[in-house]
Formats: structure tokens, sequence, C-alpha cells
């Protein structure tokens, strides 16, 4: 089982410093001390950061079923969170690359839980998405599907490398 955990550190950083300032300019504002409103906003982006963290890891542990339930028939090359747009709906879950298709498992947080599996012999193209972190897959039959992903420059060059 390879699910990558390495993007945690980043990810606690990321959601510390982005909770953490604003929280602690709320408290400035509200109690009128810079130092209780930088000590409050430091508690609050741990607690936060620390609840993100967890829900990642809780999040990355449901798809361990459905990683051995895939890799009993198939060679999963790749694997990361990515979220997937259907209309306007950005539906959250796990991306399998395997040697012949793409498939992308929901988690369970999401109304929509339909598995979605993309084969490699079905895209025509694959680019960079003008929105942070998303690439855009053009099928052979003219759909485009746009996913955010991690390591997008990776991604694109691993999908061209199997079309």
């Amino acid at each position: 089982m390879n699910l990558k955990f390495k993007f945690l550190f980043g990810d606690f950083m990321l959601s510390f410093i982005g909770f953490s300032i604003p929280m602690s300019i709320f408290y400035l504002l509200i109690y009128r001390n810079f130092l209780i409103a930088f000590i409050f906003g430091i508690i609050a982006g741990i607690i936060f950061a620390s609840l993100m963290i967890l829900f990642i890891l809780v999040v990355k542990i449901t798809f361990i079923p459905y990683y051995n339930e895939l890799s009993k028939n198939n060679n999963i090359i790749y694997n990361s969170g990515a979220n997937l747009f259907k209309d306007k709906n950005s539906i959250g879950g796990w991306m399998f690359f395997t040697d012949d298709a793409i498939y992308f498992h929901p988690h369970k947080f999401n109304f929509d839980r339909s598995d979605f599996k993309l084969s490699f012999n079905e895209i025509d193209s694959v680019e960079i998405a003008k929105t942070i972190n998303c690439i855009i897959i053009k099928t052979k039959d003219q759909n485009c599907i746009k996913m955010a992903v991690n390591d997008r420059k990776n991604v694109i060059k691993l999908i061209k490398s199997k079309i």
C-alpha cells in the first residue's frame, strides 16, 4: 500500500498560516491587544491545521479498501488526491493511474459518490487549465474533463506518456 502522505507537513503549514493570520487580525480587532491576538491566532491556527490533517488522514485511509481492490487486477503506477469537476460541482476524492486507465474514487463526504474511469486510449489531449492546479483532459469524442490535481506537471507528463 503506497498512498502518498508526503504532503502532510506542507498541508499543515498552509492551513496553519492561512487560518492563524486572519484569526490574529480578528482577535486584534476584538481585544485591541497585539500579544493576546498573536497568541490566540497561533492557538487557533494550530487547532485548525491539526483538524485539517486529521481530516486528510481519515479521507486517505478510507481509500485503502478501494486501492486494494483495484490493485488486485491492475498495476497502480500513481495515486493522489484530486477533485473532479462535474457541471459546477467539485467532487473530492482520490485518483489512481494504472497502466491502461485513470480511476477516480470520490470520498464519502460528496453528494455524488459515483466512480469514474477514463481509459488512456479515449484521451485525445491534456493541457494545463487556467485555474490553479487544474488540468483539462480532452477525449476523442470531444468531451472535456477538468480535474484539480497535486503535482499537475507530473500528472500531465504521465498522461502524455500513456496516450
